[in-house]
């Protein structure tokens, strides 16, 4: 009676691994496609503010220089502190009613 028990626990756990490796695999889908959706929303943003009218060098060095700044300096600098700062103040901005024109871009911060 013990061997049944015991040979039935590894069909139980054969199943249950075999269940979360579905799950892991439909997660990982999931990762895919919200990563896709997060470069499409941020092109779309970096296009809305004009950011298409900066050198893509500079543009990219600058980015290069906010993630290198952000990986090195926990807790954060006042300037990483500003850029946040920037940030959210630009996106409930942005969550707010559309009263005013999207032609008047400029009631967002400047970057620090």
């Amino acid at each position: 009676m013990a061997r049944k028990k015991s040979v039935q626990g590894v069909i139980n756990s054969q199943k249950k691994l075999k269940d979360l490796q579905q799950e892991i695999m439909a997660l990982q889908e999931k990762e895919k496609e919200l990563q896709k959706e997060i470069a499409l929303n941020l092109s779309t943003l970096l296009s809305d503010i004009g950011a298409h009218t900066i050198p893509q060098d500079v543009l990219i060095g600058g980015i290069l220089h906010i993630i290198d700044s952000v990986k090195n300096n926990t807790p954060y600098t006042p300037q990483i502190g500003e850029w946040q700062q920037a940030g959210h103040t630009f996106l409930e901005q942005k969550k707010a009613p559309k009263s005013k024109s999207k032609k008047d871009k400029s009631s967002y911060p400047e970057a620090a």
